[in-house]
C-alpha cells in the first residue's frame, strides 16, 4: 500500500477564519457605463467543509427595487504547490464559473480573476476581502481599458448566529500515514 503523503494547508486556511459565520450588510454596485448604481441588502454565510480543505461561502443579494435577487457560491482553498489562494465563484447572474487567484497583502486577501463571461461581456475582477472589528469588507473592481474601477462594495457586519467556525483540525491526524 502506498503511503499517503498529503498535507492540508492548515495555517493558510486558518487565515480565512474571518469569513466564517453569518453576516449582513448593504452592498453598493456600480454598474458599467451609464447604467447607474444599486444599493442592495446582502447576506453572507461562511462555513468549513467537513474535510477542512475548503471554505464554502454564500452571498445572497436582494434587490427589492428591481425585484431581483442574486445568489453567489464561493469555494476557497489554498494551493500549496503554487503558494496561493484559489477562489471558485458560481453566480446565478453569470453564465460561467469565475476563478480567482491571489494572496494576502497585509490583512487583506486580494484575488484576481482571469477573463470570464459576465452579464456585461468578458470581464476581469479584482476582489479584496479585509477583516474588520465586527465583520469584514468586500471590495471588488473590474478592469476597464487597463484601469481597475469600482464594481461593488459591502461592509458585512456579523450577526449573532455562528456557523461551524471551529478551528481547523491538525492534518494528518496523529497515527495517520
Amino acid at each position: 500500500m502506498k503511503e499517503l503523503n498529503y498535507s492540508l494547508p492548515v495555517d493558510e486556511m486558518r487565515r480565512l477564519q474571518f469569513l466564517t459565520g453569518e453576516f449582513r450588510g448593504e452592498e453598493t454596485v456600480w454598474l458599467p457605463a451609464a447604467l447607474g448604481t444599486l444599493r442592495i441588502e446582502a447576506l453572507w454565510t461562511g462555513a468549513w467543509e467537513p474535510c477542512d480543505r475548503y471554505l464554502h461561502m454564500t452571498h445572497f443579494a436582494d434587490n427589492r427595487t428591481a425585484n431581483t435577487c442574486d445568489s453567489v457560491h464561493f469555494m476557497a482553498t489554498y494551493d500549496l504547490r503554487k503558494g496561493q489562494y484559489v477562489l471558485h465563484i458560481y453566480s446565478s447572474s453569470a453564465p460561467e464559473m469565475e476563478v480567482l487567484h491571489g494572496n494576502f497583502e497585509g490583512t487583506s486577501l486580494v484575488l484576481v480573476s482571469q477573463p470570464s463571461e459576465t452579464l456585461f461581456g468578458i470581464e476581469r475582477h479584482r476582489l479584496r476581502l479585509t477583516p474588520s472589528a465586527s465583520g469584514f469588507e468586500l471590495f471588488c473592481e473590474r478592469l476597464e481599458l487597463d484601469e481597475w474601477v469600482p464594481y461593488c462594495q459591502c461592509d458585512y457586519q456579523s450577526t449573532e448566529i455562528q456557523i461551524r467556525t471551529r478551528p481547523l483540525r491538525e492534518w494528518p491526524p496523529k497515527g495517520f500515514g
